[in-house]
């Protein structure tokens, strides 16, 4: 296997990449291959928000969340000088809204857990939430919690700056569709792509997003993870920014402005298969719910919309790690809404 690299990444999304630029780092050779496109599916088109609270079920996970941040925290710094490419990594401030009796309770949940942990978020009468919106909540609202603990980052530009990063390291993205796995008896040699083609390395990491769960039967497993279609519009609004994020206390919906000066309104979740494609179902509930959260929504334009296939686990946690029954056959998937935050943990 002389000649070869140490590692075959099959999937250039945000895991794969952040694979590569690690592993660049620790002085070790990478093959990054990619059917579509860097950042071509969910990584490129998600919201961005490095929130450690919604999907974070356990400690191992929440501290795996907040390790995560740390990471991110970190790249901010140098990322960006190494690449020539600014992701937009920063803080805008969230307001947790509750309009029923019900959101009030997951509300307060919310705050307690907060607290807990050492953090001082602020819990807000409906008007003076309103006030610190800048008069974009909606008059329906009955209270929020601002909170400025969730960092965001512009998706896209960070795949590729972490891409970028990689090739610097050493790392090579090949265009290919990776079919099969050469080997056999636990030791995988290579893969086999789609022209028949074959390329060899020492290690293989699956990091295919919900497409891993395709590539099971090449490594004789069942890959517990299934895409979950969310989709987001691009809005645009008379007038400045709202000065926070609004998002519903239950998660189901929220406007984000983006520091790169874009504003946001998100999301779905959908068991909808392998189809990536925008619904004017979808559509309509994003609407509704920025609606709901804002009168001011009324005058936003949608200039664009975007859906993307999360790749969600059985368990809502990842999947990271060698795969049973291999030496060297490792799989990274089932991140969730949360690849772009665990991006970094995870490579």
């Amino acid at each position: 296997m002389a000649g070869h690299p140490d590692v075959i990444i099959v999937g250039g999304g945000i895991i794969g990449c952040f694979a590569a630029y690690y592993l660049g780092r620790h002085g070790l050779s990478t093959v990054i291959i990619e059917r579509d496109g860097i950042g071509s599916q969910a990584s490129g088109n998600a919201a961005g928000i490095l929130t450690p609270y919604w999907g974070a079920t356990t400690p191992a996970l929440r501290t795996f969340a907040e390790e995560s941040q740390r990471l991110h925290r970190e790249l901010a710094q140098s990322l960006p000088e190494a690449t020539g490419i600014d992701h937009h990594y920063g803080l805008v401030p969230f307001l947790r809204v509750a309009f029923t009796g019900e959101d009030e309770g997951e509300l307060r949940r919310w705050y307690d857990a907060r607290r807990g942990e050492g953090h001082a978020p602020a819990w807000l009468s409906g008007d003076e939430a309103r006030r610190v919106s800048g008069g974009w909540l909606a008059p329906e609202a009955r209270a929020a919690v601002l909170s400025e603990l969730e960092p965001q980052v512009d998706a896209y530009r960070l795949v590729l700056a972490v891409a970028k990063g990689a090739e610097a390291l050493g790392s090579q993205i090949r265009s290919g569709e990776v079919v099969g796995v050469c080997g056999g008896k636990g030791n995988a040699t290579g893969v086999v792509l789609a022209d028949g083609a074959k390329v060899h390395g020492q290690a293989i990491l699956l990091a295919m997003g919900p497409w891993s769960k395709l590539a099971g039967p090449w490594a004789g497993l069942e890959i517990p993870v299934e895409p979950q279609r969310g989709q987001i519009v691009r809005l645009s609004a008379p007038g400045p920014l709202p000065e926070t994020a609004l998002i519903h206390a239950q998660g189901e919906n929220y406007i984000l402005p983006k520091i790169s000066g874009e504003l946001l309104g998100g999301t779905t979740w959908e068991s909808a298969g392998f189809d990536p494609r925008v619904t004017p179902e979808g559509q309509t509930s994003i609407v509704e719910g920025a609606l709901r959260l804002s009168p001011r929504a009324q005058n936003a334009v949608v200039e664009g919309s975007r859906a993307c296939l999360r790749p969600l686990s059985f368990d809502d946690h990842p999947i990271i790690g060698l795969a049973p029954g291999w030496e060297n056959l490792y799989v990274a998937t089932g991140h969730g809404s949360e690849g772009i935050l665990l991006s970094t943990a995870t490579g």
